[in-house]
């Protein structure tokens, strides 16, 4: 989420030391960001989405980023004109939630699997997604568990 640019991406982020960016301490998305380049003086870790927003509004961060349907929800509820969503980051992978199993529950794991897999063959859940604002691209699953 940006109040300041019309394109985004990491290795953008890192060749301009001027740009400060908030995102979850710890996350996947502030690994990504180190990984790119950018500098941890550049990254402002934040616990929650409500600070997070309010930096951006104040001008103390230039953007927040953090995933696109995360973003999405805390759009529609600060409802402020002056911020938009850029998504996606095009070197962020996409990504939405997990599902996790008990090594145990591997009937129960092969059962969601083969029903995500149903929905997503459909279409449905790209229709889902999409009015969400979400555009998934699927990886590939992992070996041995859910993708």
């Amino acid at each position: 989420m940006t109040a300041a640019f019309k394109a985004f991406d990491h290795m953008g982020v890192a060749a301009n030391t001027k740009i400060t960016v908030a995102t979850c301490g710890g996350c996947i998305t502030e690994k990504n960001m180190m990984k790119a380049g950018i500098s941890r003086g550049n990254i402002l870790a934040v616990d929650n989405e409500q600070s997070a927003i309010k930096m951006v509004q104040a001008g103390r961060v230039d953007a927040y980023v953090y995933p696109t349907l995360s973003v999405v929800a805390l759009l529609g509820k600060v409802n402020d004109p002056s911020l938009e969503m850029v998504s996606p980051i095009k070197d962020e992978p996409v990504n939405c939630a997990g599902a996790a199993f008990r090594k145990s529950d591997s009937a129960l794991r092969d059962a969601y699997d083969a029903a995500f897999d149903q929905l997503k063959a459909s279409g449905e859940f790209d229709k889902i997604s999409a009015s969400a604002a979400f555009r998934p691209t699927w990886p590939s699953r992992p070996s041995g568990g859910a993708g």
